[in-house]
């Protein structure tokens, strides 16, 4: 009797064993694709609420300067009688035009601010976010545009910041200071969020805009802004 059980175990052939391991191979290999999309999405996601963090930090700061963004007034002010020209906190003027200081459009909001990783998209490989304040001196920590045309709330489709993965014609832009127009060609690459981003408006609200969608979020913004919509991108 014994013998007869002994008999009767055997273990996987080597042609069984690969079998089960390819079966298993398939099955992470379809599973792949599913986790990289939860993965996208719960980046996205996150991306959307630190835009709308954004969002509430610069109304917060036109609110406590008589309804004024930090890049339309001066960063040496105080002591005129132009409205424009007396802010809480300073404005970034004079950094308007210039890509390399895209920064210093956030860092004046820190107040409004937790934390700098909002200043950071968690699906940006490129860049890291900053530890503190403090260390959120230059674009590195940044994931993000800046809309240095936006005014006040009576423009709600003016673009106050996006996703830096913008694309003009087909090839990746950065560094550079974009002028918004109805026939731009605009999309997403595949550096953020894989031909997708976010869009926040002048009214606050964040738009998750496709490749395809893009060009014409711009000529919105375009032809409801009276002043030319620029859009640095660091």
């Amino acid at each position: 009797m014994s013998r007869t059980r002994i008999n009767c175990i055997r273990a996987f052939t080597k042609v069984e064993l690969l079998a089960v391991l390819a079966v298993i191979a398939m099955a992470v290999l379809m599973m792949i694709p599913a986790l990289q999309r939860a993965r996208s999405k719960a980046e996205r996601i996150s991306c959307v609420s630190c835009f709308k963090n954004i969002g509430l930090g610069f109304r917060i700061f036109a609110t406590d300067n008589q309804g004024f963004m930090p890049f339309q007034f001066s960063t040496n002010s105080p002591g005129t009688n132009n409205p424009i020209s007396r802010p809480s906190f300073g404005g970034t003027r004079e950094y308007a035009l210039d890509p390399v200081s895209a920064w210093r459009h956030f860092a004046v909001i820190t107040n409004e601010l937790s934390t700098p990783k909002i200043l950071h998209c968690r699906a940006d490989r490129e860049r890291t976010p900053a530890r503190n304040f403090l260390e959120f001196t230059n674009n590195r920590f940044l994931s993000y545009t800046v809309g240095i045309s936006v005014t006040k709330e009576q423009h709600p489709q003016s673009i106050l910041a996006s996703d830096r993965n913008l694309m003009v014609d087909g090839l990746a832009v950065s560094n550079t200071v974009l002028t918004l127009t109805t026939n731009l060609n605009a999309g997403w690459d595949r550096r953020i969020h894989v031909e997708a981003g976010n869009v926040l408006l002048g009214d606050g609200s964040v738009q998750q805009v496709s490749s395809g969608r893009l060009s014409e979020q711009f000529r919105d913004a375009a032809v409801a802004n009276p002043e030319p919509q620029k859009l640095v991108v660091p």
